[in-house]
């Protein structure tokens, strides 16, 4: 029997012969893993998955998908299809890679190692100029390319290693930011149309005023103007202790038991007092959520709540009462837990992060425990202008190494990469992933699978490591180390590109 062809109206619907504009807005729904598969059906298909626009979409999708910066690959219409293609794959290929090694039973070695070493005068002048480049924190731009730098004496350097080995790290920074002696690098984020970066920069808290400066800065690191320009400062009470800014709101809590949340770029805010102890604080939309020992407390902060800032008095302090308590269930929740936090960068139109609770086992001998969440909308109807959301359990994992527990500094986000989340820690001389299938479960066990990320595999130098940070998306690791230089790792291989497209770049 012979099957009929699918026809509607006399047409033949068969995908080979639809036409070209409506198989790229098809490919444009699909995986880039999907769309390999779709190429090897027809001499038409092969043809139409090879054009630039598919795999400017696939790319598109992924960085939404995936968290990642879109000044990574700004402006998308340089790359070549080969470059295009190669890191709409990444994430993917990524996840191959680590199945392969723990298959193997072998650690991850990079593929590329790249070194800087800064040749820069410090900012203040000195009789003794040639003070070292003592890098103390690190912060890469998720997709890997872009790296700020923060130093004791140079200031914040923002350098732009390029979307793979491939591309040549320039000798200089792009931009240099000078901050006050004592002022630290605490957090960076992107701006709202994902393009910008906010990086928010704390002073020492002042001895006579017992006040703490905060400022933010915000820098757009492909366009062509690439300048760190100030928004406003504040200054709160005391020391400050744990910092989150989503979109363009920086909440932190600090001494006298406050709470305050700002928003920088229209300089409005508020703080509250709450006497619970606070260790760490996350925005999402139009929630605040301030994880306790026992509970996650959930506080509505709408635009509509924010009051302008006197400079001589500060920031209004108000009355304020969370919405919501929420009961951890955490193994040893009366045990102080390390916070991974949700990665800012995701897009909620795509997808909503998640983040996790880590606790030490039960008993010597055991693993550490992560528990996971994500969020859920509360939105009421009849106000689209009102963003509420609420902290969901979201499954659990049991099979973490103990050495994520005793990582406080060095625990990073949670990040998507294909269909996992991931999580990086610094344990000695490795950094340590482990990846697990994304939870959709609140009550079932996730498994999770742990890899050590290798980069002095063979210990012929003592690194004592500053800091470090990590994009699965990209397969990047930046480690700092106490000689004052930067190592970029890639564990994934750059593209091949045809000489002639190298040549026509230069």
């Amino acid at each position: 029997m012979m099957l009929q062809k699918p026809t509607e109206g006399g047409h033949d619907l068969r995908l080979p012969n639809l036409l070209t504009d409506v198989l790229i807005q098809i490919q444009s729904f699909l995986d880039p893993k999907d769309i390999l598969s779709l190429r090897k059906t027809s001499r038409v298909l092969y043809a139409t998955s090879k054009l630039c626009i598919v795999w400017i979409n696939a790319l598109q999708r992924v960085c939404s998908m995936h968290g990642v910066s879109l000044s990574t690959f700004h402006p998308l219409e340089h790359l070549s299809p080969t470059e295009l293609e190669n890191a709409a794959l990444c994430p993917f290929r990524f996840v191959n890679r680590v199945d392969a090694s723990i298959t193997a039973g072998e650690d991850m070695e990079p593929l590329a190692t790249r070194v800087i070493v800064p040749n820069l005068s410090p900012l203040t002048p000195t009789e003794a100029m040639d003070i070292p480049f003592n890098c103390i924190s690190i912060f890469l731009i998720p997709g890997g390319r872009f790296i700020f730098a923060d130093t004791t004496d140079h200031g914040l350097c923002l350098w732009d290693l390029g979307i793979h080995t491939g591309s040549p790290i320039k000798p200089s920074p792009l931009a240099l930011l000078h901050k006050a002696s004592g002022e630290i690098t605490r957090f960076t984020s992107p701006t709202p149309d994902a393009h910008g970066v906010y990086i928010c920069i704390a002073g020492e808290m002042n001895l006579n005023t017992e006040r703490t400066r905060l400022s933010v800065h915000e820098i757009y690191p492909s366009f062509p103007d690439v300048t760190f320009r100030p928004t406003h400062s504040l200054e709160v009470r005391g020391e400050v202790d744990d910092i989150y800014i989503y979109r363009n709101v920086l909440a932190c809590n600090h001494d006298n038991n406050q709470v305050t949340v700002w928003n920088f770029m229209q300089n409005k805010g508020v703080s509250w007092e709450y006497t619970e102890h606070i260790a760490d604080v996350i925005i999402f939309a139009d929630s605040l959520i301030l994880v306790e020992v026992d509970y996650l407390t959930v506080w509505d902060i709408p635009d509509s709540f924010y009051l302008p800032i006197d400079d001589m008095k500060g920031v209004p302090l108000i009355q304020h009462l969370p919405r919501w308590k929420l009961a951890r269930h955490d193994i040893a929740m009366s045990v102080q837990s390390l916070l991974s936090p949700p990665s800012q960068w995701v897009s909620p139109g795509c997808r909503l992060p998640f983040f996790g609770l880590c606790t030490p086992p039960e008993a010597e001998g055991y693993a550490a425990s992560m528990q996971c969440y994500t969020f859920e909308s509360i939105n009421p109807p009849h106000n689209s202008q009102l963003q509420r959301f609420d902290p969901l359990p979201a499954g659990f994992v049991h099979s973490l190494p103990f050495s994520i527990i005793v990582s406080e500094n060095f625990l990073r986000h949670l990040r998507f990469c294909d269909r996992y989340l991931v999580i990086a820690w610094l344990d000695g001389s490795y950094v340590n992933i482990s990846l697990m299938p994304t939870p959709v479960d609140p009550y079932k066990e996730v498994p999770s699978k742990t890899q050590n990320l290798n980069f002095n595999s063979d210990h012929s130098e003592d690194l004592v490591i500053n800091d470090f940070d990590f994009c699965p998306a990209s397969g990047r690791l930046v480690v700092t180390t106490d000689s004052g230089d930067i190592r970029i790792m890639d564990y994934l291989s750059p593209p091949c590109i045809p000489p002639s497209i190298i040549l026509s770049k230069v």
